[in-house]
């Protein structure tokens, strides 16, 4: 039997510029990070990986009602990743313990479409949504037989934005 525990998160920072009523830019800052641990018959993996790095896109929005609008989102990003990884008792190793330390240039793309609220006396928006995110993951280190990689994300969102 082989346990897996997985925990991802993410951090998106973005600030706004608004063309027209319709179409907007943005641009802003995403943080990241990930941790699994693999334990099974004769080996433990834990991997951490962290990363920061900027992204920039567009977002068109369509009203339905006075404060009621759709909206779709399209952005790219790019990140450099910090891989630890530590293997310990492996069946897969000589060594009763190896660990790995990688970087990675990353570079992605997230697309939303949502449904969002505005409430003026506040001036805040609540959204809800879906969202899809690909990244491709190019190794910096070359220490490694790392032959590449692509993580697709998908999922609900939530999001909450006060406007000033």
């Amino acid at each position: 039997k082989t346990d897996l525990v997985v925990w991802r998160g993410d951090l998106d920072s973005t600030l706004n510029y608004s063309l027209n009523t319709y179409l907007r830019l943005f641009g802003g800052v995403k943080f990241s990070y990930l941790s699994y641990d693999m334990t099974g018959e004769g080996y433990n993996q834990k991997t951490k990986c962290r990363g920061v790095g900027p992204g920039l896109g567009f977002s068109i929005t369509c009203p339905i009602t006075e404060n009621l609008f759709g909206v779709f989102n399209l952005s790219g990003l790019y990140s450099r990743q910090f891989f630890n990884e530590k293997i310990e008792e492996s069946a897969f190793s000589d060594s009763s313990s190896v660990t790995d330390k990688m970087s990675f240039d990353v570079y992605g793309a997230n697309s939303t479409l949502s449904l969002g609220y505005y409430f003026p006396s506040i001036g805040l928006t609540a959204s809800v949504g879906g969202r899809y995110q690909y990244l491709k993951y190019n190794e910096v280190t070359k220490d490694t037989e790392y032959d590449g990689s692509e993580d697709k994300f998908y999922g609900l969102i939530f999001s909450l934005m006060y406007s000033f």
